[in-house]
C-alpha cells in the first residue's frame, strides 16, 4: 500500500470520525486501529464500542504492536493487513506514534 493511500485512509477514517451524524459509504471497508507509544490495543476500546454501538457494519481491528520500533511496527501492521486478515483495501486511524509505524 502506497503511503499516499495510507494518508488518505487516516484522513477519511479521522473525518469520520469527528463529524458526529456523519453516514458512512456503502463500502464498509474495514477498519485498523494502530495505537501510540507504549499504549496498548485496549486503548481503542471506547472508539470500537462506538462503531459496534453505531451499527457501522464495519469490521474493526486494533493491533497489538511489537515494540518501539517504527520498522517493525509497520512490518507487524503489513503481516497482519495483507497476510492474516486478508486486507486489500481498510480505513487506518493511527494515534502518535501508531501513525508513524503505520506510515
Amino acid at each position: 500500500m502506497s503511503a499516499r493511500r495510507m494518508i488518505l485512509g487516516v484522513a477519511v477514517a479521522a473525518a469520520l470520525i469527528a463529524a458526529p451524524g456523519a453516514t458512512l459509504g456503502t463500502s464498509h471497508d474495514p477498519v485498523l486501529l494502530v495505537h501510540g507509544w507504549r499504549a496498548v490495543p485496549s486503548a481503542w476500546d471506547v472508539m470500537v464500542t462506538r462503531f459496534v454501538d453505531e451499527g457501522a457494519g464495519r469490521n474493526v481491528v486494533a493491533i497489538d504492536l511489537p515494540g518501539e520500533d517504527n520498522v517493525a511496527n509497520g512490518r507487524a501492521i503489513q503481516d497482519l493487513v495483507v497476510n492474516q486478515l486478508g486486507w486489500g483495501r481498510f480505513d487506518l486511524v493511527g494515534v502518535s506514534m501508531g501513525g508513524l509505524s503505520a506510515r
